[in-house]
């Protein structure tokens, strides 16, 4: 997994996180005015992932993927 920040028109620019084989995994869900921004938004999506906790919808059965 990489990630890797993507410039956009009128200098606004986004993060992707990819995989080995290059396809997108998931993408900030905002765009940043700066290039730093956008690595300080990486940084602080690295250091909380690891806490975030799983949930499920409310009208959702259980993990299909278990």
């Amino acid at each position: 997994m990489k990630f890797v920040v993507v410039p956009l028109a009128r200098g606004r620019w986004v993060w992707v996180m990819r995989d080995a084989d290059g396809r997108t995994v998931c993408e900030s869900a905002t765009s940043y005015i700066s290039r730093e921004r956008a690595f300080s938004a990486i940084h602080e999506v690295r250091a909380k992932a690891s806490d975030a906790e799983i949930v499920e919808p409310p009208e959702t059965g259980s993990d299909p993927l278990s």
